[in-house]
């Protein structure tokens, strides 16, 4: 599941490397493939991680959240002759909308944003679970930063996911300060009737990954180990795990690494 990294113009792409597509002009194509390559090198290590998982021999399944890439709520074309100092505003200005967006979602479909993207997310299981080459018994989820937010949020809600791995995303209410409310926020927003941790906490017993920075600048380190300590204490059982790392808010080799040996041990192993 792709991040936010207040970037709009692209979403499954920030995962998975983009194909040239005729039904796209020769501009527009151009730019999603140097948007994408941007994006990965920045946060990713260089690394399309949803391509690395499926030369491993994994099924992967990566969609646009809503308000991204293809689900925006913009007109892509004017897009087209702007180049990417121009984009950069751009996003900046889909950035400052999300506060109106998340109060449409409200009065159009009744549900806030989060809920409207954990719907989507949960039929992106059921269109998982109709393939005749999946194995519905070890249908994982994993995701870096809002895809984190994503991974753990859907794994809690749907009995469906085997197993979650999640990067860079895991905070209690106290410790989010103007985070929660700050433009980064809205399509994770949630009126706080239970703190993430304890949400998170529901995917027990089933397998969890958590992994994080040590020098996290958009999640710190203290507010993450006080999640951590709280999910210790409501899981059964002992298949929730942790992995620190000297980094920053980006996905790093060390982060793959430490994902593709967990997912190959639990592929092997795991049959909810």
């Amino acid at each position: 599941m792709h991040d936010h990294g207040a970037w709009f113009t692209i979403g499954k792409e920030k995962m998975a490397c983009p194909e040239w597509r005729d039904d796209l002009d020769s501009l527009t194509n151009l730019r999603i493939q140097a948007e994408a390559h941007q994006w990965v090198n920045r946060c990713y290590s260089g690394m399309f991680v949803a391509d690395s998982l499926m030369k491993e021999g994994f099924v992967v399944l990566v969609t646009d959240a809503l308000y991204w890439g293809e689900r925006g709520n913009f007109d892509m074309s004017i897009c087209r002759d702007l180049d990417m100092s121009n984009l950069a505003q751009f996003n900046k200005t889909l950035q400052k909308a999300q506060p109106a967006f998340y109060e449409r979602c409200l009065e159009e479909t009744g549900e806030a944003w989060f809920e409207t993207i954990l719907q989507e997310d949960k039929e992106s299981v059921d269109y998982l679970c109709s393939l005749p080459f999946v194995d519905t018994t070890k249908i994982f989820t994993f995701g870096f930063s809002m895809g984190a937010y994503r991974s753990w949020q859907l794994a809690a809600e749907d009995p469906r996911i085997a197993g979650c791995a999640a990067a860079n995303w895991m905070t209690t209410v106290s410790f989010t300060g103007s985070f929660i409310t700050g433009p980064s926020s809205w399509s994770m927003y949630r009126p706080q009737e239970i703190d993430y941790p304890l949400i998170a906490a529901k995917i027990s017993p089933r397998p969890f990954l958590l992994m994080y920075g040590t020098k996290d600048h958009v999640l710190p380190v203290k507010g993450t180990r006080k999640a951590i300590h709280m999910i210790r204490r409501q899981y059964k059982g002992r298949q929730f795990r942790t992995a620190a790392f000297p980094a920053d808010h980006v996905f790093t080799p060390e982060h793959y690494k430490t994902l593709l040996r967990w997912f190959k041990s639990q592929s092997s192993v795991c049959n909810h």
